[in-house]
């Protein structure tokens, strides 16, 4: 049975008075709420609530001011989800398929696996208490605070997460898992492989102690989590997600000897590295600003490529990303920013990828390397655990190089297109000329 058993505790203040609170739960079964005391001497004060519409209003009983410390337990029930998590189950064509269950909160499933305020903008701690067979691994979001295990043939694994981080980073997965241990500088470096799979790890992952120290020097602020979690799930479909320390790949990111002849998936291992300061230590604020994250990401994947393996090859990249663009603009056109959208997912191409990848490198080249770089410095260390939008960017710009750069953003930011160019050319072979016109 593909069941998920939780309650989820969430711990917060009210902004303004209030008589209830509402949070996200979608495609569950709520069991009760209860309001939590603040000591262990209390006692636990069941509330009222409906549920519809995918919103859990909770009834507090009575108008509380503004302030008001509030400690909500909500039991609920997940019964075989469609989205927010997913079971990998053994059947008829793949018998010997290994057990896994694994979420993916982006942009919007938090709410499927756990009832939140699902809003990239409130970004928080977590806790993240499990109990499995006692043969699977979990994995979760910052550091193992205590791992228990129990008479019944489970073990509790109790993951803290106490930087703050938005919902859609939270992220579970348990399953029978291997790990390739690797560290940098005292923080520790894991992949998590499919049992049988180790001997496939370190093609796919070797360099991540390098990435991470190429990242932390460029960006002037060292990588911010206690420790960098990778892990390979099947079934899943998206190249890798970026959760906080603990990020999630698709299983074809591991490679036998004969396939990393052909395949590599290094930068895909940048790519989700990069967006742990690009995307979960500085968020963009909606998904209309995504850019902010995802070609930041993109960029700096090309970046690692250009720094391990050299200019040709990072030249390569970025052609094939202006190709995927292209492609992608003969069918439609839209701002790098927009705000005009009905679902998430749409941000989600090749505008908010490589087009604005190609546009960081135009920055790079305006400003020079030297003011790139120091601009990168400001806008890590300015915007820090916080959510940003494009203005917070270019605020950067300004501060690191004392340049209104109000007419870049304008036309590469805020509007849609590229340039194009009639070209026209005559070759006179006997006089070995060329003419481009």
């Amino acid at each position: 049975k593909q069941e998920l058993q939780g309650r989820a505790t969430n711990t917060l203040s009210l902004v303004t008075a209030a008589s209830t609170v509402e949070l996200d739960a979608q495609e569950m079964t709520i069991r009760g709420v209860q309001l939590l005391p603040d000591s262990l001497a209390g006692q636990p004060q069941p509330l009222e609530f409906t549920h519809r519409d995918n919103k859990l209003t909770i009834q507090l009983g009575k108008q509380l001011p503004a302030g008001t410390p509030l400690k909500l337990a909500v039991d609920y029930t997940v019964t075989e989800p469609v989205n927010g998590a997913h079971f990998v189950i053994p059947d008829q064509a793949e018998p010997h398929q290994p057990q896994m269950v694994w979420t993916q909160s982006e942009p919007e499933f938090a709410r499927c696996w756990f009832p939140c305020f699902d809003s990239m903008t409130d970004r928080l701690t977590s806790e993240i208490v499990t109990t499995v067979p006692s043969n699977y691994v979990v994995l979760s979001n910052g550091v193992l605070l205590d791992k228990k295990v129990n008479n019944d043939n489970t073990t509790t694994w109790h993951w803290s997460q106490t930087q703050t981080h938005a919902p859609y980073l939270l992220s579970v997965v348990a399953g029978d898992f291997e790990v390739y241990e690797q560290a940098w500088d005292g923080i520790p470096v894991q992949s998590y492989v499919p049992r049988g799979r180790l001997a496939d790890a370190p093609r796919s992952f070797e360099k991540t102690p390098a990435m991470l120290q190429f990242f932390s020097d460029k960006i002037g602020f060292r990588y911010p989590w206690p420790k960098y979690a990778q892990i390979c799930v099947d079934e899943y479909g998206w190249g890798g997600m970026e959760h906080t320390s603990a990020t999630t790949l698709n299983l074809s990111t591991l490679h036998d000897a004969r396939a990393h002849l052909d395949v590599s998936s290094v930068n895909l291992v940048a790519h989700e590295l990069a967006h742990q300061w690009w995307g979960d230590l500085v968020t963009c604020k909606d998904w209309g600003e995504l850019w902010l994250n995802e070609s930041f990401a993109t960029y700096f994947a090309t970046l690692w490529t250009e720094h391990d393996e050299g200019l040709d090859e990072a030249t390569w990249q970025r052609h094939n990303e202006a190709q995927a663009y292209l492609g992608e603009d003969a069918n439609y056109r839209r701002s790098i920013v927009n705000y005009r959208y009905d679902n998430p997912m749409v941000m989600f191409d090749s505008h908010s990828y490589p087009k604005g990848g190609r546009v960081l490198h135009m920055l790079r080249y305006e400003l020079g390397d030297d003011l790139f770089w120091r601009t990168m410095q400001v806008y890590a260390q300015a915007n820090q655990y916080r959510t940003v939008e494009t203005a917070n960017l270019r605020f950067a710009i300004e501060e690191a190089t004392g340049q209104g750069l109000n007419w870049f953003f304008d036309q590469w930011i805020h509007h849609g297109g590229h340039p194009e160019f009639t070209v026209e050319w005559a070759h006179d072979a006997a006089a070995q000329d060329l003419k481009v016109t």
